[in-house]
């Protein structure tokens, strides 16, 4: 199942009956709480950042976070992303 698919489960109004369904009816009741917040499916070559972020965390053993320098691995896909940081 990609992402797609989950946002496609999170926008329907059927159930499902699974540990996937379980998981998108939590995710569901969180949005009901937070109505800021919102799922949209954006293609990986739009979010490049987000994808070499997922792929770093598969790679670590432990928790990891960035106080001021993103990972180098990801800081050309920060550029792409948001040119005027040059």
């Amino acid at each position: 199942m990609d992402v797609q698919n989950v946002v496609q489960l999170i926008d329907s109004p059927d159930t499902l009956l699974s540990e996937i369904g379980l998981v998108i009816k939590d995710i569901k009741l969180v949005l009901e709480i937070c109505h800021a917040c919102s799922v949209a499916f954006v293609p990986r070559s739009a979010n490049m950042v987000a994808h070499h972020l997922a792929k770093l965390g598969l790679s670590v053993d432990n928790d990891c976070f960035w106080l001021e320098d993103c990972p180098s691995r990801v800081v050309p896909f920060v550029l792409g992303d948001c040119p005027f940081l040059m």
